[in-house]
């Protein structure tokens, strides 16, 4: 296992429920649309289709903040982790790949979760975000932040990446290169805006980037 570059976390503190049992598979693409039972599109920047048995995401460039997301539409309120296999067949400018969602609330501000490919930079990384109530969520401090040493060739290359979360803390995982678990110091509640999502995100508008995910399994306990 590799180090990491990382600071203010508890590796696998917490989590022993999370047995194999808990994950569900959520949807493998085999049927070669996009299940509207499943899913709601955001394609206000780009486009989501299938193709040989994957979900394809093309982040199209010229959309700076905006994000190309498939969100969790089923049963959403149950699930307590996000898997997936991510595959960024190419990509340009500051477009990342991301699983994200709001993982538990501080008071009335929200946690924004996720775990971020970006081929620009050669590095895979973790943030929490705390962020205000609506209608703004707007952006208050980072919680949390950690990083996989790199860099880490992306591009190319097949990761299988997950996000698990209570209201002790959450576990990330990118495929060979470890597991990290960042222990709440805080009291964190249940959250009431249950956003979950797979998708690419670009600050600055640039792109286009291409990215697969396939076998989306969520953990239910």
């Amino acid at each position: 296992m590799k180090t990491f570059l990382a600071f203010l976390f508890s590796m696998l503190l917490g989590f022993s429920s999370y047995a194999a049992a808990g994950w569900e598979l959520y949807d493998d693409f085999e049927q070669g649309t996009i299940d509207s039972q499943k899913w709601i599109k955001d394609e206000s920047c780009g486009t989501i289709s299938v193709e040989n048995g994957k979900a394809k995401f093309a982040h199209a460039p010229g959309h700076p903040n905006d994000s190309l997301y498939l969100l969790f539409s089923k049963n959403t309120a149950n699930i307590s982790g996000i898997k997936a296999t991510i595959t960024v067949a190419s990509c340009t400018g500051d477009v990342r790949t991301r699983i994200a969602g709001y993982s538990g609330m501080i008071d009335e501000n929200y946690l924004w979760t996720g775990i971020q490919f970006e081929p620009i930079t050669s590095r895979i990384y973790n943030s929490i975000a705390v962020e205000g109530p609506p209608p703004n969520y707007e952006g208050l401090y980072q919680l949390h932040y950690s990083e996989y040493r790199n860099p880490i060739q992306i591009i190319g290359e097949t990761f299988e990446s997950q996000i698990l979360f209570s209201n002790d803390g959450v576990s990330f995982k990118a495929d060979s290169l470890g597991k990290l678990t960042y222990k709440f110091t805080d009291e964190v509640s249940a959250t009431d805006y249950f956003f979950r999502a797979i998708g690419t995100r670009s600050t600055k508008g640039q792109g286009p980037c291409v990215v697969y995910f396939d076998n989306v399994y969520v953990y239910v306990p």
